[in-house]
């Protein structure tokens, strides 16, 4: 992932530009399953 960079159109690639940036200094993340086993994710950049 950090190796990729943010490609061409750096502004199409906002989830790369949250997680290398060092504006950020703390991160919450969230998982959910659903009952048929699907599996939803968020992440809070602070």
């Amino acid at each position: 992932m950090w190796a990729e960079g943010p490609g061409e159109d750096f502004q199409k690639h906002g989830h790369y530009i949250n997680m290398s940036s060092t504006q950020y200094t703390m991160v919450a993340c969230g998982f959910y399953e659903t009952s048929e086993g699907e599996f939803w994710s968020v992440q809070n950049f602070k």
